[in-house]
């Protein structure tokens, strides 16, 4: 049966003696429960019993005992630790059963503290430094609106805003968010373009259709087409010719065919006189490059017994505000030299009669280009004799008609038709060159020549003798 206690009793020495003193108890060392402590005495009774998977058995023999201590055999249990795939995770993930291991990464620092069979470990961060400045803003470059630039600071607040045609939706998820920025839907539109088939056309008529098409101009004839871009914009003029305007090879004055208007006109040593260049049509007919302007002359320049030189110059002038500006001139000289016995007849033979005197354009200040618009002849006559005067062939509106002045004002005899004629009169000074400009008042009216226009005619070939 299990030992329920034992007890010592002194034992006394051969001779006797008194009884000794016995102690027993407990340590509070170690892995301990309940009251610890000794008992003392000289007959003390200590009982040992069996606790939690603890078994005691006791042996005995005569005087003596044998106390077996026996606890269950421990088994070994199942143990796993690891690393979950959730969260911030590095490495390999996964369970260990036999042994883990602590090891303290970047930023982190683990200590641990062993207590007999057991140990703390404690896990610490750096520590935290100042807040950093942080930056976020929207450049000034691409498709951007409202103030560009940035802002910073520690902590900012930066929102975002769906503007036209946009839309955003967010999604938060504990301290992370998500932001979907969405567009409407975009739908192909379909464009055509074309030509009628009504009007003044020619080609293929219809139209092009699509998403995408593309429709070219081009200019055909008397057609120009020019161009401007700017950005994603373009802009197309179309420009034609004037459709009165046609291009010549030949023009000359209207000059009447009645003998009473195609006259012959004496003109002075220096004397300059500006008349319309086309007194019928007043405008232009066309359009011509000149290469030769031929001036009708007659017979009755003045027979010399000497040799002489003349000069004729013409100008082209054009109406600027209330005056004339020169915008050509042509110059050519001629002349009849003394040869031999040569008589004043055989001279005259050159030059008298009906004649044209040509001048090339080769001899112009700059290339004679005529256009549709009203324009003012001029011509100025020299010679190196100032005996000399010249004639020339061309006609006058209603010819010599002499007007007395306008109804309700006294008689002023002596004005011409030609009175009330811009820009028609002899230059009212004598002068050797063109006047680069000139005003209506600085003509003469009353002079036979003033209402005179001579015979011209212009051709877009070189002539010289015909």
């Amino acid at each position: 049966m299990p030992v329920k206690g034992f007890r010592l009793s002194p034992t006394g020495g051969a001779g006797g003696g008194e009884a000794g003193s016995n102690t027993l108890g407990m340590s509070n060392l170690g892995n301990t429960s309940g009251t610890t402590g000794v008992i003392s005495g000289s007959a003390i009774r200590y009982l040992f019993a069996g606790g939690n998977n603890v078994t005691l058995s006791q042996s005995l023999d005569g005087v003596s005992g044998t106390v077996t201590v026996s606890a269950f055999n421990q088994t070994g249990s199942q143990y796993s630790a690891g690393i979950s795939t959730i969260g911030n995770t590095a490495g390999n993930t996964g369970l260990a059963s036999q042994r883990l291991v602590l090891a303290g990464g970047n930023n982190i620092t683990l200590s641990g503290s062993t207590d007999g069979g057991s140990m703390t470990v404690t896990v610490s961060g750096a520590a935290g430094g100042e807040a950093g400045s942080n930056t976020l803003g929207m450049s000034n470059l691409g498709n951007t609106a409202g103030t560009t630039g940035i802002v910073s600071g520690s902590a900012i607040r930066y929102l975002f805003a769906g503007g036209n045609n946009v839309t955003l939706s967010q999604s938060l998820d504990g301290v992370s968010g998500t932001v979907t920025v969405s567009a409407f839907n975009q739908t192909v539109e379909s464009q055509s373009v074309g030509m009628s088939n009504l009007g003044n056309t020619s080609g293929t008529t219809g139209i092009a259709s699509g998403a995408q098409i593309r429709y070219l101009l081009a200019g055909d004839n008397q057609i120009t087409i020019s161009q401007s871009l700017d950005g994603a914009s373009g802009t197309a003029s179309i420009s034609g010719a004037n459709p009165g305007a046609q291009n010549m090879s030949f023009w000359q004055n209207a000059i009447p065919a009645s003998t009473d208007n195609a006259v012959n006109r004496a003109i002075t040593y220096d004397s300059l006189f500006f008349f319309p260049l086309d007194i019928g049509n007043n405008i232009f007919a066309g359009n011509m490059t000149v290469e030769t302007v031929l001036l009708g002359m007659t017979n009755n320049y003045t027979q010399s017994s000497k040799p002489f030189t003349s000069s004729f110059l013409f100008g082209l002038y054009t109406v600027n505000g209330t005056q004339l500006s020169l915008i050509n001139s042509i110059s050519t000289t001629w002349g009849v030299s003394q040869q031999g016995t040569q008589t004043v007849p055989v001279q005259s033979s050159l030059y008298q009669g009906k004649r044209f005197l040509t001048m090339n354009s080769s001899l112009a200040s700059a290339q004679l280009s005529m256009r549709q618009s009203l324009y003012y002849g001029a011509w100025l006559f020299r010679s190196s004799s100032n005996s000399n005067n010249a004639s020339l062939y061309g006609a006058v509106f209603l010819e010599s008609g002499v007007r007395s002045g306008t109804m309700g004002v006294g008689t002023t005899t002596g004005q011409t038709i030609w009175g009330g004629m811009p820009f028609h009169g002899v230059y009212s000074a004598s002068t050797s060159a063109l006047p680069e400009s000139i005003a209506n008042e600085d003509l003469r009216k009353t002079e036979v020549i003033a209402y005179f226009v001579p015979h011209l005619i212009f051709n877009n070939l070189q002539v010289t003798t015909f």
